[in-house]
């Protein structure tokens, strides 16, 4: 959106150079004298609340043409770039923008503005991603610049993007495997499952069957012992009147 309002010839629509929220101004306001207009059309973004100049779309210049402020802005710029005992003299945040002077400590620098993380060195964002790498990591995309040949950039990209191509097939692969190990194992089910409840089914018939005939035979054994060891009344009778 940022590009497409910028490269519009709409001349009341431009975008905040701190968060790219699309402004719209009203006509009146750039219809004064052009001794004020030097000065800058001082605007608010409703998003960030950042004051900036309409005119020159750079941060409101208090008492200053933009020219002035261009011209000075460019000195900054150039003074940020050069090294001093072997660092830049500033850094400039990759989000909110404002130049930051590192005076001692590791090359990990956090915004007091915008709470951004970024490396001193090269300017960039920290950026982690697992398997892909973070800032740190020599052959990952979002790796410093510094970390592997600095001063060979063409070389560097390729490096990096064939491993990043290399880790996309590795994780492709993996992913394969994976879903063709859980169809496996999921088709096993279909057959063991239902194979194995078929097996418990007739095992427990089976007992039951077992079960029922053990009950059977013992109630005639006790029968059959009734009929061998006790005598029936009447013919115990029968047996006293004899032998009396």
């Amino acid at each position: 959106a940022k590009f497409l309002v910028n490269a519009n010839t709409d001349p009341l629509k431009k975008t905040c150079p701190a968060c790219s929220q699309v402004y719209l101004i009203e006509p009146k306001m750039l219809s004064i004298k052009k001794k004020i207009l030097k000065l800058g059309v001082k605007v608010q973004c409703p998003q960030c609340k950042l004051h900036w100049c309409f005119q020159c779309q750079a941060p409101f210049h208090t008492e200053m043409t933009c020219k002035q402020y261009q011209k000075g802005d460019k000195m900054v710029k150039q003074w940020a770039k050069e090294l001093s005992s072997g660092q830049s003299n500033a850094q400039k945040c990759p989000k909110c923008k404002i130049f930051i002077q590192k005076v001692n400590g590791c090359d990990h620098m956090k915004c007091s503005k915008c709470n951004t993380n970024f490396c001193y060195r090269c300017g960039d964002r920290y950026i982690r991603i697992k398997l892909l790498g973070n800032h740190w990591s020599k052959f990952s995309l979002f790796g410093c610049k510094y970390r592997l040949m600095p001063k060979r950039p063409a070389l560097r990209r390729l490096i990096r993007g064939a491993n990043f191509a290399a880790r996309l097939v590795a994780g492709v692969i993996l992913a394969g495997l994976g879903l063709a190990a859980g169809a496996i194992l999921v088709g096993a089910s279909v057959v063991i499952v239902p194979g194995y409840g078929i097996f418990r089914l007739r095992r427990h018939l089976q007992l039951k069957e077992k079960r029922k005939r053990r009950q059977i035979i013992h109630s005639f054994t006790e029968r059959d012992l009734q009929r061998v060891f006790v005598l029936p009344s009447h013919d115990l009778t029968r047996s006293n009147a004899e032998t009396g």
